[in-house]
């Protein structure tokens, strides 16, 4: 129903009501009463009962004219904020995943593809290690927790003192609550340092992280 149908035009107000009835009408009193209640009763009341059905119904959102931009054919007020608020979270979450891929894989803007990088690495003599790194593997030390990890070398040589690391990177899972997790446990060990020895790393963080991550870095 067009809402605009409900409005009450003055023609339909002429002679409606009490307004321009002689000063003595020569009405009974049931018939005065009627007068009286004739606009409410006439005019008033059946469109507002019009406007409720007309906005409980599925096609409340038509009526109104608000329309499903996301055209996933909602109908009614409370489908097309459905609609919307699907859409929004599922923009949110893409754009969270693509900062998230970026911090993790090109924190400093290069857009270089990381496989690519891979390949050059090994171009350049560099070489790729991966090590678990457990959330209850943090002893406390005099600074911080420390944890000492024996990394596997995918790539290159082994590790030493002298071996110079770059930030660790991760790999995402694709689920996003544990994508979130594992990106604030990177961020904890960034935000510590790393120490090399003969086949070892050894890790010391500020906080505590709060899950398992397994780590790649770059060493040469």
């Amino acid at each position: 129903m067009d809402l605009k149908e409900l409005a009450v035009t003055e023609a339909q107000l002429a002679g409606t009501g009490v307004i321009g009835l002689a000063d003595t009408p020569g009405l009974s009193v049931a018939e005065m009463q009627e007068k009286f209640e004739e606009t409410a009763r006439k005019l008033i009341i059946p469109r507002f009962n019009a406007l409720v059905k007309t906005l409980a119904d599925e096609q409340a959102a038509e009526s109104l004219g608000a329309q499903d931009p996301c055209g996933s054919g909602a109908a009614s007020i409370q489908q097309v904020l459905a609609a919307l608020k699907a859409y929004t979270d599922e923009k949110i979450i893409r754009i969270g995943a693509g900062d998230m891929a970026q911090a993790m894989y090109d924190p400093q803007g290069r857009h270089t593809d990381i496989f690519a990088a891979v390949d050059a690495a090994k171009q350049l003599g560099l070489s790729l290690y991966r090590a678990t790194v457990l959330c209850d593997g943090f002893a406390a030390g005099v600074s911080g927790y420390s944890q000492r990890v024996t990394p596997q070398v995918l790539t290159g040589a082994a590790v030493t003192a002298a071996t110079q690391l770059a930030p660790p990177m991760l790999l995402p899972t694709g689920d996003q609550a544990t994508d979130e997790a594992l990106a604030e446990t990177l961020a904890l060990i960034n935000a510590g340092f790393a120490e090399t020895a003969a086949g070892s790393i050894t890790l010391t963080v500020w906080e505590l992280p709060a899950t398992d991550i397994v780590l790649y870095w770059y060493g040469r």
